[in-house]
């Protein structure tokens, strides 16, 4: 059979185009090394660390560059077609991954594409570990060309890898039959027939396992009472979900009716119908200072929770939503949305594959739910009397509530026999076993007024004075941590924030929270973490107004004081070598957590990210806006290792917002700036140049040469990502003269280590190799490790392309050492990739296959994007070295 014919003109994108010229490299059966000595021979120069590089390229290669590889690898009759398809695509994008494996959330080619096209997708699919997708792809192919004998070969090892061998079998035993049938020869398929019967077939894309099932459902509440016929009813109807479409229940009810407990009973009611995991969600619909959480942030959690890394997820909503609902697909999930404000805010979360449920819980009817999406609407009213009655029996003992028929009746009138009052009351009881039903009773009658929220409907009792009469049995240092709670606005705090809110020691905040608890004014979702109600958090924000003003700014004060400050040490934690820009003192009694390790710091950042982005929005408000450019400014780097790139953009709007009103032009330079790096990231270099240029002028109004230096600096690699390589040399080589200028050695050196880079991407090879020599001569002086490593990768990378891979291997070697003596990990993970790109030009398969293994582990241990880097040059075109049995 004719070798296949690789049509250039069906790349739509740079990254079709160069996976083409990796297959025909592939098809053309020669090494690196061999393309470069048949390049000779026909009388062109290609080095073979060039040809290395051309695929795995952020741009399209040069023309010459194009022709000389295409001729060597046989295909020279056509090259001027693969000249004029890199035309076409010139321009439409400037900077793209030419090696990357597919995003989970990238649209699949779609029914009109070419079977190369598709054929190509597929094994990027393939190589990233997603043989399931692949084979829906390659299905429709199939189908609609059955003669096409290297679609139906990548079919069968994607259901091979799928763990599907019998379908594999059967397909090809079909593309056997098809091709004699019509006199062709099928010696091909039927030798892969034979492997995939006689299970022999080595799996290259074996079916990785899938991760544990997800268990996020709160606790099962312990006191649960009554609601059996609403709870059998709800379950009937969740129950029945894995034998048809997907089902979702919606709850709704008044605040404090106990609709959330209800969601959570359920769910683990009928878990067991569900084995594929339980998710859960908080969505904040109704809090009175939490933002309601965004659907895309919402899907970015669940997707979190299904253990998909945070740089394989989908910048966008919809993206997002087609790898959730991909990885629900044959599964038995249920999701719990609890607390939803609207429609909009549930839709995109819902689980639509068959065998998966929802239970979605909100005050409001959301009615078009029920209309457009089938929800089974559930309202929940107050409890019976009876069940009101045992609620407060369960928890405050029999005996006392018999006693005193009357008193307890009175209590469950005034508590409108809502769960939330009755809990607070029976909580009341419990702790005082001394008072009598009848104390207590008389004591809630002359407790207050109704509270506001509760007004109108049904409910007409004195829910507030429930509350207030809890709160009035505090001590007075709970009591006053109670009101203060209110000023916090993220949706969770730590027992070190809690402190420093109060102005107290750690072990006494901790006492504190645990006499709230057990007033159940607080709930510790986790060891150490409190959440609240949104009816308690609404009644300690009515009593913090009776809180002096200055004292609660103090308090306000050390809370972002202890963010602050602690942010600081968690950035100096992930990147020591940073330009330190320290905040100013905080206030007394502040409690700083001191990080010294990237691990502890990134865990840190994890768990508190929610408050901090909350803090940065929150501080210009309260006249506290330096607090929310620190805090932005120190996140950068925990956002930058999770892949956050439009957090970074949406905090540092805001906090060059708050700069520009306070005229910190020094402030709004430096936020310019890294919004820019972070617009960069997003494939967006129009608007990273327009934030550059307005950093470049405020640093020049300033006279900050280091501000100016440190923004050519970026300027050269927004350069370079757009693949403009001589604006990027002159950009650095205007921020060596600047840095030479101010006599800033560290500066100097790794402006000359800019510029080597710039050399070695121009074809300088040997010019890189001085100034990348001058800036680890530089380095050394100053004792910098990270410096002297980020110049040994540069020389490996300049002695790379001028064929020494030897010498090469040597400097990557020197730079991993100096790497993982300070313990950078992702720059570690950069130069595995760069030293298994020597090893491959070298032909030395198992030492490349093992330094990006090393990287993809560390990337992904970070949760990186570039891990997808490492991934592409494991696993670009596996399939095809599997193609002849």
């Amino acid at each position: 059979m004719e070798p296949e014919q690789i049509c250039p003109d069906d790349a739509r994108d740079v990254v079709a185009f160069l996976a083409m010229l990796l297959r025909l490299r592939q098809r053309s059966g020669l090494t690196y090394r061999q393309l470069e000595q048949r390049a000779r021979e026909i009388g062109d120069v290609l080095p073979r660390s060039t040809a290395a590089d051309m695929t795995r390229r952020h741009t399209l290669p040069r023309a010459d560059q194009l022709a000389a590889f295409v001729r060597a690898c046989g295909d020279g009759a056509r090259v001027e077609s693969w000249l004029a398809a890199r035309h076409r695509l010139v321009g439409r994008s400037a900077s793209v991954d030419g090696a990357r494996p597919p995003s989970p959330g990238e649209r699949h080619p779609d029914s009109t594409a070419s079977a190369p096209v598709a054929r190509d997708y597929a094994e990027k699919l393939l190589g990233a570990g997603r043989p399931g997708e692949a084979v829906s792809l390659l299905a429709r192919v199939v189908s609609d060309a059955p003669a096409d004998d290297e679609s139906r070969r990548l079919l069968v090892l994607a259901l091979h890898a799928d763990g599907r061998t019998g379908d594999a079998a059967r397909i090809c035993q079909e593309g056997v039959d098809a091709a004699r049938a019509r006199g062709a020869d099928s010696a091909h398929l039927a030798a892969l027939h034979r492997l995939v019967v006689d299970q022999q077939l080595p799996v290259i894309h074996a079916k990785r396992p899938r991760p544990a099932p997800p268990r996020m459902l709160p606790s099962d509440p312990a006191r649960f009472v009554g609601r059996d016929r609403q709870l059998a009813s709800a379950a009937a109807c969740l129950s029945s979900a894995p034998d048809r479409r997907s089902m979702i229940v919606l709850i709704t009810g008044t605040a404090g009716v106990g609709k959330t407990s209800f969601g959570i009973r359920l769910a683990h009611h009928v878990a067991g119908h569900f084995p594929d995991g339980q998710l859960f969600i908080d969505l904040h619909g109704f809090s009175p200072r939490q933002t309601p959480v965004a659907p895309v942030d919402a899907i970015g959690d669940l997707l979190a929770a299904l253990q998909v890394p945070a740089h394989a997820v989908p910048a966008t909503l919809p993206g997002r939503i087609a790898l959730y609902r991909s990885l629900l697909a044959g599964r038995r999930i249920l999701v719990l949305l609890d607390n939803a404000g609207d429609a909009d805010q549930v839709r995109p979360l819902l689980p639509t594959p068959a065998g998966c449920a929802a239970v979605v819980t909100s005050r409001s009817v959301l009615t078009s739910l029920v209309t457009t999406d089938g929800a089974q609407p559930l309202t929940l009213d107050v409890l019976t009397p009876a069940e009101a009655r045992e609620l407060l029996a369960q928890r405050v003992g029999t005996a006392r509530v018999t006693g005193d028929r009357a008193a307890v009746e009175e209590i469950v009138d005034r508590c409108a026999r809502l769960p939330l009052a009755l809990s607070v009351v029976a909580a009341r009881a419990a702790a005082r076993p001394d008072f009598t039903i009848r104390s207590l009773a008389t004591e809630l009658r002359d407790a207050g007024d109704v509270l506001d929220v509760l007004r109108g409907g049904d409910i007409g009792t004195d829910v507030r004075a429930v509350l207030s009469w809890s709160y009035r049995g505090l001590s007075s240092a709970a009591a006053r941590l109670f009101r203060l709670l209110a000023l916090h606005v993220g949706p969770d705090i730590g027992v070190a924030a809690v402190a420093s809110l109060a102005g107290v020691a750690l072990r006494e905040a901790t006492s504190l929270m645990a006499e709230l608890t057990a007033n159940h004014l607080v709930t510790e979702s986790q060891p150490g973490r409190y959440t609240w109600h949104d009816l308690l958090r609404g009644y300690a924000e009515e009593l913090v107004e009776t809180e002096p003003a200055a004292q609660c700014r103090a308090a306000l004060r050390r809370l972002l004081d202890h963010y602050m400050h602690t942010a600081y040490t968690a950035d100096r934690a992930l990147w020591p070598q940073r330009h330190d820009i320290p905040p100013p003192p905080p206030a007394a009694d502040v409690i700083v957590q001191a990080h010294t390790e990237s691990a502890a710091a990134m865990r840190w950042f994890t768990t508190e990210q929610a408050a901090l982005r909350a803090a940065v929005a929150h501080a210009p408000s309260v006249g506290l806006p330096a607090h929310g450019w620190h805090l932005a400014r120190n996140m950068s780097t925990f956002l930058y290792r999770r892949g956050r790139w439009s957090d970074l953009v949406t905090i540092h709007r805001t906090a060059v917002t708050a700069a520009e009103r306070a005229g910190e032009r020094g402030w709004q330079a430096q936020l310019h700036r890294e919004m820019a790096l972070a617009y960069a990231q997003l494939d967006s270099c129009p608007a990273a140049r327009t934030h550059l240029s307005i950093a470049a002028d405020l640093f020049h109004q300033l006279g900050d040469v280091r501000g100016q230096a440190e923004t050519q600096i970026a300027l050269g690699w927004v350069c370079e990502v757009e693949g403009d390589y001589p604006a990027a040399l002159q950009h650095d080589e205007a921020a060596l003269r600047l840095y030479r200028s101010m006599d800033d050695h560290s500066g100097e050196a790794r402006a000359r280590n800019a510029v080597g880079w710039d050399c070695v991407r121009l074809g300088r090879y040997h010019d890189a190799i001085v100034h990348c020599r001058e800036a680890l001569n530089l380095q050394q002086a100053l004792n910098s490790r990270p410096g002297q490593a980020r110049a040994w990768d540069s020389l490996g990378f300049a002695h790379y392309h001028l064929g020494e891979h030897a010498t090469a291997i040597g400097c990557y070697d020197t730079a991993l050492e100096f790497h993982r003596q300070d313990g950078d990990r992702y720059s570690e993970a950069e130069t595995l990739l760069h030293l298994g790109d020597a090893h491959d030009a070298e032909d030395t398969a198992p030492a490349a296959a093992a330094a990006w293994r090393a990287a993809l582990h560390i990337l992904t241990d970070l949760e990186h994007p570039d891990a997808r880097l490492a991934w592409a040059r494991l696993h670009a075109g596996a399939p095809l070295r599997t193609a002849t049995p």
